[in-house]
């Protein structure tokens, strides 16, 4: 089932994401950057406060900093604010993360909040407002379609965060990557962007069509079932 707003693939997977990819690279930076600075004097606010809570409620560091790979798997630095503790037992080790994670930490997951300051790091130009996630390296090494994940720009929010994101499975979450590297477009784009909203507002659920159709289209990360 072809997704509203999803180019369909008149080609191969990865012939399709290289000339979509081309067509893409002048427009979407400076779409993605009048779009941050639209919305900048909203959040920027929010971001502030939430800087605020984070060093009260959980100390220093504000921030949570990992490396992950970008497009054709350039390393950069993504930013989030912390959502746990360093709260550790009495031999000095970090308790379970179940156990670091208070009402606080687990509200601006829930929001999405904690991914502001990766929200203004669109502005650098290492990612793009829409896109799939960033993934460390060990995650992408591990997939044999990796690098063609990262043929186009990671992104803040993507096809498969409002497709289930923590409810996913790993080879759901990354097939449904490589679908939108495969048909990616301007009109996905919109709906995608509006349909992040409409998840932090609702919560997250499973779109079994998109799940679905990633799995016709990339059934070796299944082990080639495509009924399950």
């Amino acid at each position: 089932m072809q997704q509203p707003g999803i180019e369909a693939a008149t080609t191969s997977p990865t012939n399709s994401v290289i000339t979509v990819g081309k067509r893409l690279t002048t427009i979407q930076p400076l779409r993605d950057a009048l779009l941050v600075l639209l919305v900048s004097p909203l959040l920027l606010p929010l971001a502030v406060a939430t800087g605020i809570g984070v060093g009260l409620r959980l100390g220093r560091p504000v921030l949570f900093l990992q490396e992950r790979l970008g497009r054709n798997g350039v390393p950069f630095r993504i930013a989030k604010f912390r959502s746990m503790s360093d709260a550790r037992d009495a031999s000095g080790a970090l308790l379970p993360d179940a156990q670091r994670l208070d009402a606080f930490g687990r509200a601006i997951r829930r929001f999405r909040v904690d991914e502001l300051p990766a929200f203004f790091q669109i502005l650098s130009g290492r990612i793009a407002l829409v896109g799939p996630r960033p993934l460390p390296a060990s995650s992408i090494d591990i997939h044999p379609l990796g690098r063609f994940r990262l043929a186009v720009k990671p992104g803040f929010t993507g096809l498969a965060q409002i497709s289930g994101n923590t409810l996913l499975d790993p080879a759901e979450k990354f097939a449904i990557d490589c679908l939108y590297a495969a048909h990616q477009s301007l009109a996905g784009d919109v709906r995608i962007l509006f349909m992040t909203v409409v998840t932090i507002l609702r919560g997250e659920r499973r779109d079994e069509a998109v799940i679905a159709e990633a799995r016709t289209t990339f059934p070796d990360f299944f082990g080639g079932d495509e009924t399950r």
